[in-house]
């Protein structure tokens, strides 16, 4: 948890950047932009969910530690963070967007760039989808850590 909490303070330091370059380029600021914040909380519930799974998974698996920073790397690629969903031909947009992580990044980018609301639907299915994915993890989590100290 302390690795969210500290990519949290990086992403309000890299925010304050960001809004140094949109006033220097002259991208008007709207109240859309206040979106942002639950946006960034179910991305944050995201990579809790994911975090307290992993870890609970890489305490009976120890190779699993060598192969999440690669696997994260794809997972990175497989979302619209270098590249806009409208570049993910539209056959396949729909099976795409049931990763939250593309909906709410996506959607980020419709808050924070465009200055458009985002898209609500995909907002609560993705709110949904955290809320359901981090109290399963947690679950996992709790279950495993009691004989976490005896695999260790």
């Amino acid at each position: 948890m302390s690795y969210v909490l500290a990519a949290l303070t990086d992403f309000c330091i890299a925010s304050v950047i960001l809004t140094g370059v949109m006033a220097y380029y002259k991208v008007p600021l709207t109240w859309h932009l206040l979106y942002a914040i639950p946006i960034v909380v179910i991305l944050g519930g995201v990579a809790a969910a994911v975090a307290l799974f992993l870890s609970a998974i890489q305490v009976r698996f120890r190779d699993m530690g060598l192969a999440m920073p690669f696997l994260l790397q794809i997972w990175m690629f497989t979302v619209p963070v270098v590249y806009p969903l409208q570049s993910v031909p539209a056959r396949y947009r729909a099976l795409y967007l049931l990763d939250p992580v593309a909906g709410l990044i996506e959607d980020f980018r419709q808050v924070v760039v465009h200055g458009a609301v985002p898209g609500l639907r995909s907002l609560a299915f993705c709110g949904a989808l955290t809320i359901v994915g981090l109290t399963l993890a947690y679950a996992f989590f709790k279950s495993s850590e009691a004989t976490m100290a005896d695999v260790i």
